[in-house]
């Protein structure tokens, strides 16, 4: 540099160097943002599955027109379709069957209350014991119910779809919740 400011040389060296470290950098960008995506939907699901536990141990009631319904308990379904589709489901089990069964009513009402899916960077890898998984919560302690029989533990597997990075989320019997890497 001489006295009168920056040589063309040395503006295109500075140039140079901000461009391949851009290139460098921005693989490595997406895998963070893919892995916060990830973190992300493995928290919304912990905590659906939280809430649905906390509707059973509330006894929460479900307006059906003008009469009040409480369910036996409340679930979570998970179903994988296909590798990179799924569905989730949260409803209420007005039957007792400790399923969620596709068109059963709540006098009347769907037994759906809702139903979500993760970031589109995300999907259901796998789930054990058995796709479809099915965890039933029902008062008051909450009993916790896998594919309608009383169960060590529920676990479901999410992953990335571009960089394959992976969380578990186990629920134990206690219905404690656990988002392990």
């Amino acid at each position: 540099m001489g006295d009168n400011g920056f040589t063309i040389l040395e503006l295109l060296v500075v140039g140079a160097v901000i461009i391949l470290l851009s290139i460098i950098s921005f693989p490595f960008l997406d895998r963070v943002r893919e892995s916060l995506e990830l973190e992300r939907s493995a928290n919304l699901l912990s905590a659906e599955i939280g809430r649905t536990r906390e509707l059973a141990i509330s006894v929460k009631e479900i307006q059906v027109g003008s009469e009040v319904v409480i369910p036996q308990g409340y679930g979570i379904k998970f179903e994988v379709i296909s590798p990179k589709d799924y569905q989730i489901l949260v409803f209420a089990d007005c039957n007792g069957d400790k399923d969620y069964t596709f068109g059963s009513l709540c006098d009347g009402k769907s037994e759906l209350l809702k139903s979500f899916k993760l970031s589109s960077k995300v999907y259901l890898e796998s789930l054990f014991p058995d796709n479809p998984l099915t965890v039933v919560f029902y008062p008051p302690d909450p009993v916790l119910y896998v594919n309608q029989e009383t169960q060590k533990e529920a676990q479901i597997v999410i992953s990335t779809k571009r960089f394959n990075i992976k969380r578990k989320i186990t629920i134990q019997p206690t219905g404690l919740i656990e988002i392990q890497r």
